[in-house]
């Protein structure tokens, strides 16, 4: 008879410790889940400051980006700066003028040496959001 009885069905012991374990999976579950979703809106907030920091820096380079003042003002080829807000961020651009090895002329080849060795480029610098953009340019 005792056989008859075990053979029906789970102890109350049994059934507590598989619902224990059922809700210990659950729970893990839900915490990896709410982890990805935090870590996506993370990535989806970089990827807005990167395109808002890369849509600043091609109007500054187009000259739209509005009028800039001199870093110091008895110098005048010391560095621009641009203050502001874009796309709800706080921003702040410099560009200064600086003087890097000539790519042409580093690379050899026929007709390199009539380079000059240095050529001045404008480099851009970018304090958005916490995040640091360095970007040099010329036309």
């Amino acid at each position: 008879m005792i056989r008859a009885l075990r053979e029906r069905g789970f102890t109350v012991l049994e059934a507590v410790i598989a619902l224990t374990i059922l809700v210990l999976a659950a729970g893990a579950c839900l915490e990896m889940r709410a982890g990805a979703l935090a870590r996506a809106r993370s990535m989806q907030r970089a990827h807005e400051v990167a395109r808002a920091a890369q849509a600043i820096l091609e109007l500054a380079i187009a000259g739209e980006l509005g009028a800039a003042e001199r870093m110091n003002r008895d110098e005048p080829e010391s560095a621009l700066l641009w203050t502001g807000e874009r796309y709800g961020l706080e921003y702040r651009l410099t560009r200064e003028v600086v003087l890097v090895e000539n790519p042409v002329r580093a690379g050899g080849g026929a007709g390199a040496a009539t380079y000059p060795e240095m050529a001045a480029v404008r480099r851009y610098e970018l304090e958005l959001a916490g995040e640091r953009f360095v970007m040099e340019w010329t036309r």
